[in-house]
């Protein structure tokens, strides 16, 4: 079974101020830092999901620019969902540099037939840190042809649905999810 990778890079940083996926991440930038995390899984395929003209192609990684600009991560984990024919796609946000190629490869191999992994952090799903089984894609269409773009909706839906697990986030493994959304957070 095929299992791809798709870095999520194609929001607008409009409270960063500028690009956070070229943002330093110690000798690299912030995109380059979270591709070699995802390369570390060895994965069949990794892409970058971006908006139409994010500038990626230089990264030597396919782009799979969104079909529905605006709509956020959803759009890309369907993008994801639908290009190269993977069972499961390990999805992770360029603005996550705390999360591990250990803690995603426990969440790949959680996952049965069908069935994808998402980290839960209290009552909260951690959606750009998790795994999606080709099985969620259906679900992803119908949610962007009725504009519910909302990634929490997507994975309660896809628990009822018994198309994804959820996983307890420990206390120690909740610094993973920190990102870096604004100047502030940036380097931490």
């Amino acid at each position: 079974m095929r299992r791809a990778g798709v870095l999520l890079a194609g929001g607008s940083s409009t409270r960063m101020g500028r690009d956070k996926a070229r943002l330093p991440c110690g000798c690299v930038t912030l995109i380059e830092h979270q591709l070699e995390t995802l390369a570390r899984l060895a994965l069949d395929s990794v892409y970058i999901s971006a908006r139409p003209g994010g500038g990626y192609e230089d990264l030597g990684v396919p782009v799979l620019e969104d079909d529905c600009p605006g709509a956020g991560p959803l759009a890309g984990i369907a993008k994801a969902l639908s290009a190269g024919g993977a069972s499961w796609v390990v999805v992770l946000a360029v603005d996550m540099p705390a999360m591990t190629a250990d803690y995603l490869g426990r969440l790949l191999h959680g996952c049965a037939p069908g069935m994808g992994c998402v980290p839960q952090n209290g009552a909260f799903y951690e959606p750009l840190a998790a795994v999606y089984p080709q099985e969620c894609l259906g679900l992803a269409q119908r949610l962007l042809l009725g504009r519910s773009l909302a990634m929490q909706n997507f994975v309660r839906q896809g628990v009822a649905e018994n198309r994804l697990q959820s996983i307890r986030v420990t206390e120690a493994e909740r610094e993973l999810f920190a990102n870096w959304n604004t100047p502030d957070l940036a380097g931490r």
